[in-house]
């Protein structure tokens, strides 16, 4: 449709300008104990995907030593926390030319979709990645089972 007189859309500028909203406060909607990501240094960059039998998760953790972070399961949640380390005590008459890396605790908790079983889950770390393999649990509420009734007499 044209735009007579190149006036604005207002309808297109609303959902526009709802789209930048969401996008540039989704972070904040995500930090804290309840999915997402928090602390001081921004969040780790991870991949998690399915298939029929696995949730598989892989997380960068470039600069953090196995030592410094920690993978827990509880209920249907994986939670990876950590610190990360500065590599170097600068001096104070340093100055920066580019500044991007982050350094500080992180703490990473995502909701599992699917039920798995925690004592089954693989993890290695190579090369700075850490990889999760978790079995899921087969759901079986919707599997119908016949009962066997034991009369009394």
């Amino acid at each position: 449709m044209s735009n007579p007189g190149g006036k604005k859309d207002k309808k297109k500028d609303v959902a526009s300008h709802d789209l930048t909203y969401w996008l540039r406060h989704v972070k904040q909607g995500v930090q804290g104990e309840e999915g997402g990501f928090s602390g001081e240094a921004d969040a780790n960059t991870m991949d998690i995907y399915e298939n029929k039998g696995f949730i598989f998760v892989e997380m960068e953790l470039a600069g953090v030593t196995p030592s410094d972070f920690k993978v827990f399961v509880e209920r249907n949640k994986l939670t990876i926390q950590g610190l990360k380390a500065e590599s170097v005590q600068w001096d104070s008459k340093v100055v920066f030319h580019c500044a991007e890396r982050s350094f500080g605790a992180f703490k990473r908790v995502f909701e599992l979709g699917s039920a798995i079983d925690s004592e089954k889950i693989e993890a290695r770390y190579k090369n700075g990645v850490l990889m999760l393999k978790m079995p899921k649990l087969q759901d079986r509420r919707r599997t119908s089972r016949q009962i066997k009734v034991q009369v009394d007499d």
